[in-house]
């Protein structure tokens, strides 16, 4: 059986109208957050393990407040995987605004000595890279982020 043109009209017109009411709860389009390095400090070492506070510098280039409540990233240096970390620590990060973070990492001893092995061999120039993801309230998934820069050392044989 078919139903009446009227209602068959009624019950598109009564789905439309919902689809725009859902559609009006969505949060405005997002912006991705700009995550940089901003400082690393040694916590705590064992044989097995060695563990860093990282400072995160958050950056909301959005016209409204993001609010992180977690994170998960990871440290490279020298394009190798040194550290990785998550945070359940929640951010709020005000419009056009930033915020700075600490946050810890977790690193082994055969990272660690990779890298002063590398140090040894390479140029005086450490390459960093910080890549991770946020889960940012009201949006669906996660954001990602990455930033990497250098820091530049002394050269070998330099005084």
């Amino acid at each position: 059986m078919v139903a009446p043109p009227s209602l068959a009209r009624a019950a598109a017109c009564l789905c439309a109208l919902g689809l725009l009411a859902g559609c009006a709860g969505l949060p405005p389009s997002l912006e991705a957050p700009r995550v940089s390095l901003a400082g690393l400090r040694l916590i705590d070492v064992t044989v097995f393990e060695q563990r860093y506070e990282v400072g995160l510098r958050i950056r909301n280039p959005n016209p409204f407040a993001l609010a992180v409540n977690g994170m998960s990233y990871e440290l490279y240096l020298n394009e190798r995987e040194f550290a990785t970390g998550v945070s359940p620590r929640p951010v709020e990060v005000p419009a056009f605004d930033e915020r700075l973070v600490w946050v810890e990492v977790v690193s082994d001893l055969g990272r660690v000595i990779e890298q002063v092995q590398a140090l040894e061999e390479r140029r005086a120039v450490l390459a960093y890279r910080i890549a991770g993801r946020m889960r940012i309230e009201g949006y669906w998934g996660t954001v990602p982020f990455e930033h990497s820069g250098e820091l530049a050392g002394k050269a070998r044989g330099a005084p």
